[in-house]
Order: C-alpha cells, then structure tokens, then sequence
C-alpha cells in the first residue's frame, strides 16, 4: 500500500510540475515575447508620432514662411513690375490728368532697356561663376520645388527651353531681368496742378525716375512742361501686373508751397495752407496694419505692418506675421529734441533691424499719432487668429488707435498700452 501511495505522490508531483512546464512554455513565454514585442511596437509608434508632431510644426512654419513669401514677393512686384504694357502708361496718366488736371500734348513710350548692374569686379572667374549661374541656363527638375514656384507665380526656366526665353511684346527683355521703361512727356498746366500731379505721381508704389525737366511760361500763363519719366521693373512672364495705382486715396486739395516756380517762396502763405489744409483733411495714419483669417498654403500672411510717415527713404516699411492663434506685434515710440522715433516688430519680423535694437525717424501728419488697424470679421469657430499689439508711447503726443471691421463678438484684435498716453476706438 506504501508503494502505491508513493507512486501516486509521485504521479501527481510529475503531473503539477508537467501541467506547470507547459504552461511557462506554451502560454507564459510566448506571452510575455508577445508583451516584449508590443512594448516595441508602443515605443516605435510614439517615436514616429513625436517625428510626425515635429515635422508637423515644419510644415506649418514652411506654410506660414510660404505666406509671408508670397505677400513680399506681391509687394516686390508692385514696386518692380514684371512687365509693364503701352496700355498700363495709357490708364495711369490719363488717371493722373483727370485728378490733377495737367493736359499732356505728347506721350512718347521708348522702348525698354535692360539695366545693365557691373559687378565690382569682372574678372574672367567672376564672368564663369556668373555664366554658371545665368537662370536661363539652371534646370530646375524637383517637383516639390516646381510645385512651390507655381504657388508664388514664379515659372521656373528650363534648361535649353524656349519658354525661358519668352520676350515682352514691347520690349526685349528676357526674365529676371532688370529694366527701365521710359516715357517722354510734353504737358501743359497751372502751378497748382503740375503740384498735384507730382503729389500724386508719389503715391505709386512703383520705382519711378524724373529727369530731364523743362518748364517755361506759356502767352496764357500756363506752364509748358517738357519731361522725362523711367518705370523700373523686373521682368517675369509668369507673373501678372494689375496695373499702376496710388497706395491710398490722396485728396490734396490745397497743395503746399508756392503758387508759382517763377515766384518768391513765401512761407506765411504756405503755412495758413498748412493749417487750412490739416483742419479740411481726413486722418491719415501714420502706421496702418492688416489682419485676416490664417490660411495654408500660399494665402495671404495674418498680420501685415507697415509705417507711412518716415522720414527717410522711399520706400514702406512692411513686416508680416502669420499665426493661426494670436500673433503678438509691438510698436514703439519715443521722442528726442523735438524728433519722433519709432520700431515695430511681429513673431518673425522687426523693423528698423532684426535685432529690434535701431529707431527710424518719423514725422507724425497730425497732433495725434495715428494707427489704423483694418480688421476682418471671424469666417468660422475654428478661426482663432488674431492680434495682440502692445504700444509703448514715450512722446509727448498721444496715440490714437482705430480699429476698424472687427468682429464685435470675438475680437479679432486686442491693444495691450505699455505706457504713454494710448485711446482706442473701435469702429
């Protein structure tokens, strides 16, 4: 009976230890190789969900960076036309005579020629660096970038291709090229009016010399004005050219100065105009700003900036900001000696400089320094981008904010005043 128990016991511990083995190798190991796998394949989705989440802000910032491009290369080529027709000229001065009043007798387009721009130093290297270099001569075959230049209205050359040679109508100027456009102008007017027609001839954003100038007095005391206009621009086929127009409406009824070239200057004169003038005019603003609805892609940058009454240089200072939230912008403002002073700046850009460290000299139009901010009213509920601008006025003059077409349920635009005297209207 011993014996039979015994083998018994013995029977049942094989049997535990026989159930115990196949369960370790047949369910237990290949189960935890399976949880060992799965942790992998845990860590190597997140790992490709963090790179994705990166490259994601990539693309976002390349959309955004495309944006800002786009806006800047539109404004490039309203200050540099990428071609400009008989027609454009035509529209442009018989808009000039109709606001000004100035009758022209003669208009003669010259063909355009391109501007020829040395090099410091035209060596034989140089001249092969600057052959290898020629876009006529550059075959452009990725697709992504081919893709991108047909976003900005940029059509890339291909090599040896006749497209990348296509001539102007009117011209012989070959794309990317520089070139000057001259018109030959004979002209009859009153002082007054050869004063607005140049009042007005300033407004056009377009890069526009005057030269050669003759004026003498007529039998009827009216002007006869002989001169020379040059239109600069860079030439490109693929993009289109709206035509010349005035940056702003411009309602300079009494213009200042003299009443006659052939006269004294007389400053008591100009300065009741002045008066008389700033009393009759509409606000002008000295900085204006723009915000619309974030998009992908090559739409338009949220946030444009720009100042209007600098003192120095021809040109509009204009910085962008894109951001489908809240783009942070700020605007500074001092006074020294009787001077005024200004810096602006958004997420990605500054003005005067990148570093945010200069001031420009500005001279404000009225007693007032004035911002206008055109806003736009929200598309949906996912639209959330907006401005957040911060002032900080050091002057003795006070700021003036309008803001104008904002949406009066969710604000597109919020003014944060650093110091200074700062009011805001909301129009």
């Amino acid at each position: 009976m011993e014996s039979i128990t015994k083998n018994r016991k013995t029977l049942i511990i094989t049997f535990v230890v026989l159930i115990i083995a196949l369960y370790i190798f047949m369910i237990a190991v290949p189960n935890i190789r399976s949880i060992s796998t799965l942790k992998d394949d845990i860590k190597s989705i997140k790992s490709k969900y963090e790179l994705s989440t990166v490259y994601e802000e990539k693309l976002s910032a390349m959309d955004s960076e495309k944006s800002v491009l786009a806006e800047k290369l539109l404004k490039l080529r309203l200050i540099y036309p990428p071609k400009i027709q008989k027609s454009d000229i035509y529209v442009l001065f018989n808009k000039l005579s109709e606001v000004s009043g100035v009758k022209f007798t003669n208009l003669n387009i010259v063909e355009a020629q391109e501007v020829l721009i040395p090099t410091e130093d035209q060596t034989s290297s140089s001249n092969k660096d600057n052959e290898a270099l020629d876009p006529e001569k550059i075959n452009i075959t990725d697709i992504k970038i081919k893709k991108l230049s047909q976003e900005l209205g940029i059509q890339p050359p291909d090599s040896g291709s006749e497209s990348s040679k296509v001539l102007d109508s009117t011209s012989n100027i070959a794309d990317g090229k520089p070139y000057v456009l001259s018109v030959q102008l004979k002209s009859i007017g009153t002082d007054a009016e050869y004063k607005e027609f140049f009042s007005q001839l300033a407004f056009i954003p377009g890069r526009i010399n005057i030269k050669k100038y003759d004026a003498t007095v007529g039998e009827n005391g009216k002007l006869n004005v002989q001169f020379t206009l040059d239109f600069y621009g860079i030439k490109d086929n693929a993009a289109t050219f709206l035509g010349y127009y005035p940056e702003e409406s411009q309602n300079s009824s009494s213009p200042l100065g003299k009443s006659s070239i052939f006269k004294p200057y007389d400053e008591s004169t100009a300065e009741e105009k002045n008066t008389s003038s700033e009393k009759n005019s509409k606000i002008t603003y000295d900085f204006t700003m723009r915000i619309v609805p974030f998009g992908n892609r090559t739409a338009p940058a949220t946030l444009s900036f720009s100042a209007r009454s600098l003192v120095l240089g021809n040109t509009t200072p204009l910085i962008f900001g894109n951001n489908e939230n809240i783009e942070s912008a700020e605007l500074y403002l001092s006074e020294s000696q009787g001077k005024y002073f200004c810096k602006y700046k958004t997420q990605k850009e500054a003005f005067p400089d990148l570093k945010y460290s200069g001031l420009a000299e500005f001279k404000p139009y009225g007693s007032s320094i004035a911002v206008g901010i055109d806003s736009t009213k929200r598309i949906s509920n996912q639209d959330k981008a907006g401005l957040k601008l911060k002032i900080f006025n050091n002057t003795s003059k006070p700021v003036s904010v309008e803001v104008l077409n904002d949406d009066t349920n969710s604000r597109r635009v919020k003014i944060e005043k650093g110091s200074g005297n700062i009011n805001v209207l909301y129009k």
